[in-house]
């Protein structure tokens, strides 16, 4: 019973975190796309 709650937590960090990373790479790409724009103007 313990052991399956670590599991779960640990389990939901990691996807809160690879979530977290998603939305910044989204945001870097965003950015990037913006920068891109404003140097071919």
């Amino acid at each position: 019973m313990i052991t399956q709650l670590c599991k779960a937590t640990r389990e939901a960090q990691y996807s809160s975190i690879f979530h977290d990373a998603t939305h910044v790479l989204s945001i870097a790409k965003k950015l990037n796309k913006n920068s891109i724009k404003k140097g071919t103007k």
